[in-house]
C-alpha cells in the first residue's frame, strides 16, 4: 500500500457510523449473512443516501466488496485489507 491508500484505510475506519457498518458485515460473501443498504438502514438508523455515502468510502478504501442480486447490492468485508492495515500500524510500532 501506498501512503494515499494508507490513509484511504484510516480516513474509512475513523467513522463511527463506518466501524458499526463493519461490525454487522460478514467476512466472506454468504448470501444470508451479508447486508443490502436498506438493511443497514434499518439495523443502524439513519438515511438510505448517508448509509450509500459510507459503503462507498469503505469501498474506495478496499475494506468492502459487493455483489448485486436481483435488484439490491449486497456488501461484505475484506479481511485480508484489515491485515494491511495492521501492518502499516506495526511499522509505527516497531521499536
Amino acid at each position: 500500500m501506498n501512503a494515499e491508500q494508507e490513509s484511504a484505510v484510516f480516513k474509512a475506519l475513523s467513522d463511527a457510523t463506518r466501524l458499526r457498518i463493519l461490525e454487522l458485515l460478514p467476512a466472506e460473501p454468504i448470501c444470508k449473512a451479508m447486508y443490502n443498504v436498506g438493511e443497514l438502514v434499518e439495523e443502524i438508523g439513519g438515511s438510505q443516501p448517508n448509509l450509500s455515502r459510507h459503503l462507498r468510502i469503505l469501498k474506495q478504501a478496499g475494506l468492502v466488496q459487493c455483489r448485486k442480486q436481483c435488484n439490491s447490492v449486497y456488501y461484505w468485508r475484506l479481511p485480508g485489507a484489515f491485515e494491511k492495515a495492521r501492518g502499516v500500524l506495526a511499522k509505527f510500532s516497531a521499536k
